[in-house]
């Protein structure tokens, strides 16, 4: 073996194999030998590694993909990812429910289909429902075990506030009878408010807010087994679904989301003048830890009528926090930037990094939309071929 290869096999050759293995197997092929494991850590390392930030732009009409390319230098580096639309049609009802490890679950009119832009491969599933909830990307999340190896999308079939029986779940890749959207009973007096978001982890965990806005529910995607999770109190009020009163007056605008692979919460509320203040927080530790949320970081916003707000639901990529910004309709057309800034460390006033923002400024500038809307994923290229999880599967090009 030389030059990173294998048995005479070529090195690019070598990789372009290993590549093509899905994460979970090729992770333990590290055990075959040191060589090996030399070669999956440097050349084919874990995606959080190497992602990077995927935006979901909604441009007056199709929906598009970006990837942002730099955060560190600013200025505008993007690139389009091919989302195969078989037409313009279904380009604008699009929705994108979520990516991992390299692969897209897109939300259509009519389907589900997870597909790899790298490859040009599209697998399609059939939607869980024809109720309205059904063809709401906010009821959706898409996940994957790294115990198992696999993908799911899981389906909450309420947004409103709502008692929950069971959540609907769709393995990728089973099959025989159980090769379709089965319900996963939930524990008794268990509910839903998905306005603060569902979001799934890097440890293969979907979280959810109960109907009264106190606790947090959770589905193991191992064991697909829905539990209330003993975590400590929400670290700011939360305010449920028709709430009113003055119980809820300092209560803030919250949403979770995921941050470094954790499950995170980024609340906003009122500052003093034209300022506003968000708070990013995360549940750290759990299993034989005690469970705790810290505050990761605070972005400072000033602005008289519009701000910059912290993107969503992909808030923090590597050292940089996400802003979206859009001051209104410019020439008839609404444009939306999206930056990135480091944290400051302010640790002699603030225990946690700090981020002041204004108008945006051409260094922090990463993409420039003609849009209503931005979301923000986190995206790795992968040759990860989905023949392995299905049948219906499309090829373009």
């Amino acid at each position: 073996m030389s030059d990173g290869g294998w048995d005479g096999i070529p090195a690019d050759v070598f990789l372009d194999i290993l590549l093509r293995i899905p994460l979970c197997p090729r992770r333990r092929l590290r055990l075959v030998c040191r060589h090996w494991r030399d070669i999956i850590d440097e050349r084919a390392p874990e995606p959080r590694a190497c992602a990077k930030v995927l935006a979901f732009s909604n441009d007056g009409g199709p929906h598009r993909a970006y990837i942002i390319d730099d955060l560190t230098h600013g200025g505008v580096r993007r690139r389009e990812l091919d989302l195969l639309h078989h037409s313009r049609q279904d380009a604008a009802e699009v929705r994108l429910i979520g990516t991992c490890n390299g692969l897209l679950c897109l939300l259509r009119s009519h389907d589900i289909a997870v597909i790899n832009p790298a490859t040009r491969e599209l697998l399609a599933v059939g939607l869980p429902s024809a109720c309205y909830y059904g063809r709401n990307e906010a009821t959706y999340s898409f996940g994957y075990h790294p115990a198992t190896g696999r993908y799911k999308i899981v389906h909450v079939p309420h947004y409103r506030a709502a008692r929950l029986d069971a959540v609907r779940v769709l393995t990728l890749g089973d099959h025989g009878p159980g090769a379709a959207w089965r319900d996963v009973p939930a524990p008794p007096g268990s509910s839903c408010l998905l306005r603060f978001g569902l979001v799934t982890v890097g440890a293969g965990v979907t979280y959810w807010v109960t109907e009264d806005a106190k606790r947090i529910m959770s589905l193991d995607l191992k064991d697909d087994r829905v539990a209330v999770v003993e975590s400590p109190p929400m670290p700011v009020p939360l305010v449920p679904f028709n709430g009113y009163g003055p119980e809820y007056v300092n209560a803030y605008p919250c949403r979770l989301t995921e941050v470094h692979g954790k499950l995170g919460l980024a609340a906003r509320r009122p500052c003093d003048g034209d300022m506003s203040k968000t708070e990013v927080w995360v549940l750290e530790g759990g299993k034989e830890q005690e469970m705790a949320w810290v505050k990761r970081c605070t972005v400072l916003a000033g602005g008289a009528v519009t701000r910059q707000e912290i993107a969503l639901p992909h808030a923090m990529h590597g050292e940089h926090v996400l802003t979206t910004y859009m001051p209104g309709v410019l020439s008839g057309r609404q444009q939306l930037t999206l930056s990135a800034h480091r944290p400051r460390d302010e640790r002699k006033t603030r225990p946690c990094g700090v981020v002041r923002v204004d108008v945006p400024k051409p260094e922090t500038v990463v993409g420039v939309f003609e849009s209503c809307g931005v979301r923000t994923f986190a995206y790795v290229e992968t040759g990860e071929p989905l023949s392995f999880y299905g049948d219906k599967l499309y090829r373009q090009g």
